[in-house]
């Protein structure tokens, strides 16, 4: 193994395996948005969106303040 992620410390065989993991939603990285009801976090409010909708059954798309509030507000 020669390529370690700085983050997390994963190791990886070659550099675009490193490189993919890097830019993708990685547990490494914290998420931007997190589920109020369950917890799990996702990178995009589209995708937070899909999960409650299929798993907690939710009908109304009106983000919950839960659900932003790990979102980071630009100052």
């Amino acid at each position: 193994m020669e390529h370690t992620c700085g983050t997390c410390e994963r190791q990886f065989r070659r550099k675009a395996e490193l490189d993919r993991h890097t830019k993708r939603q990685t547990p490494c990285k914290s998420p931007a948005y997190t589920c109020w009801r369950c917890g799990k976090g996702f990178a995009s409010y589209q995708t937070l969106w899909r999960h409650k909708k299929t798993l907690h059954g939710e009908q109304a798309q009106t983000p919950h303040v839960a659900d932003i509030a790990t979102h980071a507000a630009p100052p």
